[in-house]
């Protein structure tokens, strides 16, 4: 199995067993907190991948790193 399906179904597997999501209708909209960083950029791509949400994806560049933090934006727009 490639890695990104691997990777894929164990986070499916580990939602499936959190009390949370089992509460949640899968029809919802779900705000995402997305930073630009690697790790926030993969919980978007899982969550898109490993569920059928509404998903609404926020960014707010607080200009705290000059042009890495336009950068940031910038991924997250075009991601979106």
């Amino acid at each position: 199995m490639h890695l990104k399906n691997k990777l894929v179904t164990r986070f499916q597997n580990y939602l499936v067993n959190q009390p949370l999501f089992q509460s949640w209708n899968l029809d919802e909209r779900v705000l995402v907190a997305v930073s630009g960083g690697a790790d926030s950029m993969l919980l978007l791509h899982l969550l898109k991948e490993s569920t059928n949400w509404n998903l609404i994806a926020c960014h707010t560049n607080h200009q705290l790193r000059g042009e890495e933090s336009t950068a940031d934006e910038q991924l997250v727009t075009q991601v979106c």
